[in-house]
């Protein structure tokens, strides 16, 4: 089960809420949001102490780390996290986003993930 290993039961209900509620992508928010707040220890820390610290988690603030992470799947476009074999409830036109087998080379080398035509004219 999701962070159950790391974190104690008390703190992931609020988390679970959220991870029930969001699509495919609300978890890689909530990963985003731990790391912004282990970021200072984090940078100070070894290889081997930042192992460590990922299995046994600090005292995370659970309320700042749900709110960051609804902050951060709110605000980022949807076409941004688009993963190819998602279940996806979305009509396919929505994202225009066309990726074939041959794209993999190709998207890895770009600098900056595609954005949909979509989410283009939301953002203007």
């Amino acid at each position: 089960p999701l962070f159950t290993d790391v974190f104690p039961l008390h703190k992931i209900f609020h988390l679970w809420d959220k991870l029930i509620l969001g699509d495919h992508s609300y978890p890689l928010f909530i990963g985003i949001a731990i790391l912004k707040q282990l970021k200072s220890t984090l940078l100070k820390s070894g290889f081997n102490e930042c192992i460590l610290l990922f299995s046994d988690l600090p005292d995370i603030v659970m309320e700042t780390c749900v709110n960051d992470s609804e902050s951060m799947y709110q605000f980022t476009p949807k076409s941004v996290t688009y993963r190819k074999f998602a279940l996806h409830e979305e009509e396919p036109g929505e994202f225009d986003l066309k990726y074939s087998d041959d794209d993999h080379g190709e998207v890895q080398a770009e600098l900056y993930p595609r954005l949909s035509v979509y989410d283009l004219i939301r953002l203007l």
